[in-house]
C-alpha cells in the first residue's frame, strides 16, 4: 500500500530556513569578528519569513543587567561611516545623518537585510 506523504517542509520553505541559518551564521561571525558580546539571556535569531534579524529575552530581565557588550567601533555611526566626510562638509546631523549613512552603507551591501 502507497501512503501520500508529504514532505515536512515544502522546498520553498527549506530555502527559506537554509537563507536564515546562513544570514545568522554570517551575523554571529561578524559579532565575533567585532568583539560583540551577549549575555546567556539573550536569544539572537533569523525570522525565515522575513530574514530580520532580532534578539529575544529568554529570562525576565531587571534594569541595570547587562545584556551586551558592544565596542564603539563596531556601532554604525556617522564617525564610523564611509561617507563621515560628506556628511560633516554638508552639515547634516541628528537622524538625517544616520539616514544617509544607513543609505550609503546598504548601497555598498554590507548590511544586512532582508
Amino acid at each position: 500500500m502507497r501512503k501520500n506523504c508529504k514532505p515536512a517542509v515544502k522546498p520553498s520553505a527549506a530555502a527559506a530556513v537554509a537563507m536564515a541559518t546562513r544570514k545568522l551564521r554570517a551575523f554571529k561571525n561578524w559579532m565575533k569578528s567585532q568583539h560583540v558580546e551577549c549575555s546567556d539571556a539573550l536569544d539572537v535569531v533569523v525570522t525565515t519569513n522575513s530574514s530580520a534579524v532580532s534578539v529575544r529575552a529568554l529570562c525576565d530581565l531587571n534594569v541595570g543587567d547587562l545584556v551586551a557588550t558592544i565596542p564603539k567601533e563596531s556601532c554604525l555611526t556617522v564617525k564610523t561611516s564611509g561617507v563621515r566626510q560628506m556628511i560633516e562638509e554638508s552639515e547634516l546631523q541628528g537622524i538625517l545623518a544616520l539616514a544617509v549613512v544607513i543609505m550609503y552603507e546598504r548601497s555598498l551591501g554590507l548590511v544586512i537585510s532582508s
